[in-house]
């Protein structure tokens, strides 16, 4: 998605509290905000109209939603209750040493223990919670831990800005030393306790690679520039810490150099496995490098070679996702079809071992195996109706044993639900792949939530939700539909719904929507579609061509100015997304673009009652976009509402503390999708909510 500064914003956002807090003073009747004539204030520069507009609208969806505060309150207790009050994670060796974590829901951040492998008492190394207790917003990022495990690297985002600083904690020492206040999230150690690599980025994009050395009174130099602005950077250690690997990618290329480590600094060595620029990612050992291509195909270019890579013929029917390498075995995170595998390849006898999965798995997570010499990796498991379990599988064996257990709320059980796959057919004779969740006594049509993404080959939505628990429990269904533009079906199908194709996300959207009304799972009147981001540019253009189809939409900071998000010149991030919407200097493609988004559609869309969400830290999707759209909306409603023509309820909810992904501390959060739920129970218009 197309990202913009955030520092300016929390400056705005200082600027605007006290202003926006005040509307929660009164209790006034409900009156329809007025927006401002002037469409030019809906910019990075709220003036006072803007700010009293978006006060007036915050209002307005307060005193309409306030009728339902008891159940909103009840519901926030039960997410927050959903909860675990502590999680503790199963011991991770890193030779000499076993790591672990511990979450509680007091703290704001996990505590990081380690002890020596053999010994029985972990000590405390890290404890953000007093390190950055000066900063109460703060996010922590990615920790890596040094190669003889003397400091640990981390990103926090200090003021919930989106922006992340890099700074090293001796762990001996107990002392802390900034590495670097420009936006960081990329970073991996180098030869030693004493270099780190970073990539720091402006206006989301990483486009250097720099080197910090503690030797060097801890100055930072840098390494490699990408100059081509489609493109941004990443970082890979190879897991025998023989290189670094910058790997640098626009939506559709690669390019990959490699930095040797342990010898005199030289240039990055550029690879080329490959006859043209393709889209892949890499992973590398002592063997080579193991590279996989967006069509799930799994190559290896041997080391000591740059280009010519070859194939690893895999199981019929398979695509890989991702890799973690090991000294002697490959764990391929994979599907078949929809559905999500795993296996163990083994390079010495290029064998491969399927590992049993539990029966409601619908997403697996690789995690961290930070050592090559393991012989066991773990992957995250979860579902629509399971939270994340942590699983151990053994590479020689493909035995799978749980090291950490899903913990499920209080008085929730598993048993109660159902989880199933649904195959939806298109007119052109494609199948969409749904994941369709409910209580396993819901007979006949009920309420349903449908959700949808359908963008950079994403695949998402099959995690447990604390927050979509409680409509299960009320008898919803819930299903995500995997349109097109997605990538659940590999490339062919995230190809066929982006660029000059993007139509056909919608039209799938729509298509899943009619086949749950036609075979019984829920009617027009109960079907409520949910999306987020580049999800609510989806829900947006489908619900506006046909409104009928739904009783409500809820948009949750969804990116509905496509235009504006790839050619605002406060992000260089908008050169990188031409490969996803398309190229607006180009006359057909800007054409094609303005013919499905939101904000160029504002005279034909319609749409069923509505509830927006924006937040004004938002870095991703700018609340002053959300807005500007919504404010048309409105003025739209009014002119049709003084011509005696019928219009539908619309609320735009702008929160003061929320970035794109969450609000700013747990308790915020579950006030936030307790107040969507309170919105979608009541346009499913239960018994409950009624009486």
């Amino acid at each position: 998605m197309v990202a913009v500064p955030s520092l300016h914003v929390l400056r705005l956002c200082e600027f605007s509290l006290l202003i926006l807090l005040s509307a929660c003073s009164s209790t006034p009747q409900p009156k329809i905000p007025t927006p401002p004539q002037n469409i030019e204030v809906f910019s990075a520069r709220p003036d006072a109209t803007l700010v009293e507009y978006l006060r007036d609208e915050n209002t307005y969806t307060d005193l309409e939603l306030g009728k339902f505060s008891a159940l909103e309150r009840e519901l926030t207790e039960e997410i927050i209750d959903a909860n675990p009050e502590q999680i503790v994670s199963a011991p991770l060796q890193i030779r000499p040493f076993e790591y672990s974590s511990v979450e509680q829901q007091t703290l704001r951040h996990p505590l990081i223990y380690r002890k020596k492998i053999g010994t029985e008492q972990p000590t405390l190394i890290f404890d953000p919670n007093v390190i950055l207790g000066a900063y109460p917003q703060a996010t922590l990022g990615t920790i890596r831990f040094s190669p003889h495990h003397q400091s640990l690297a981390f990103t926090v985002d200090l003021k919930h800005s989106g922006e992340y600083s890099l700074f090293v904690w001796n762990i001996a020492e107990q002392r802390i030393s900034e590495i670097s206040n420009a936006d960081t999230q990329e970073m991996e150690w180098g030869k030693d306790d004493c270099t780190l690599y970073f990539t720091p980025r402006e206006r989301e994009r990483a486009s250097s690679v720099r080197l910090w050395d503690c030797a060097n009174t801890g100055e930072t130099s840098p390494v490699y520039v990408e100059k081509n602005a489609g493109f941004t950077l990443a970082l890979r250690r190879a897991k025998d810490g023989r290189e670094i690997l910058i790997v640098s990618e626009s939506q559709t290329a690669t390019r990959v150099f490699a930095i040797p480590l342990g010898s005199a600094r030289t240039a990055p060595r550029e690879l080329k496995p490959f006859a043209s620029m393709e889209k892949f990612s890499i992973n590398s050992d002592a063997g080579g490098y193991y590279i996989v291509k967006p069509d799930g195909s799994l190559w290896l270019l041997p080391q000591g070679q740059h280009t010519s890579a070859r194939p690893i013929a895999l199981p019929p029917g398979t695509r890989v996702e991702s890799i973690e390498v090991f000294h002697d075995a490959i764990l391929l995170v994979e599907r078949q079809g929809a559905l999500p595998t795993l296996a163990i390849y083994r390079p010495s006898n290029q064998s491969f071992l399927a590992v049993a999965l539990p029966e409601t798995v619908g997403q697996i997570t690789r995690l961290p195996a930070p050592d090559y010499q393991a012989t066991h990796a773990r992957v995250g498991l979860e579902s629509l109706i399971s939270p994340r379990s942590v699983a151990e599988i053994d590479l020689r064996t493909a035995a799978l044993r749980i090291v950490e257990p899903a913990r499920y709320p209080p008085s929730f059980s598993a048993s109660d639900f159902t989880v199933q796959q649904l195959l939806v057919p298109t007119p052109d004779g494609a199948m969409i792949p749904c994941t369709i969740s409910s209580l396993k006594n819901n007979k006949g049509t009920a309420p349903l939530l449908l959700v949808g993404y359908g963008a950079y080959s994403h695949i998402g939505g099959e995690h447990f939700s604390a927050s979509r628990l409680s409509l299960l429990r009320r008898g919803f269904r819930i299903v995500v539909a995997h349109v097109r533009g997605g990538g659940i079906l590999g490339k062919n199908w995230y190809d066929a719904g982006r660029r000059m194709h993007k139509k056909q996300s919608f039209a799938d959207f729509l298509t899943v929507a009619h086949y749950l009304v036609d075979h019984g799972y829920t009617t027009p009147q109960q079907l409520v579609a949910y999306g987020k981001s580049a999800g609510g540019l989806l829900v947006a253009a489908a619900s506006g061509q046909e409104p009928s189809a739904f009783r409500a939409v809820v948009l949750d900071r969804p990116f509905v100015d496509v235009l504006a998000g790839l050619e605002t010149t406060q992000s260089a991030l908008s050169v990188r997304e031409y490969d996803e919407w398309g190229d607006p200097q180009n006359e057909m493609e800007r054409s094609y673009i303005e013919s499905y988004s939101p904000v160029q559609q504002i005279a034909t869309y319609q749409y069923p009652p509505l509830l927006v969400l924006s937040g004004m830290r938002d870095t991703v999707v700018p609340f002053w976009d959300v807005a500007r759209w919504f404010a048309l909306l409105r003025a739209k409603d009014l002119r049709l509402a003084r011509k005696g023509q019928k219009t539908w309820e619309k609320l735009l909810w702008v929160s003061l503390t929320a970035g794109h992904d969450a609000e700013v501390d747990n308790y915020a959060e579950a006030r936030l999708q307790a107040r969507m739920n309170a919105f979608i129970l009541a346009q499913a218009q239960l018994p409950e909510i009624l009486d």
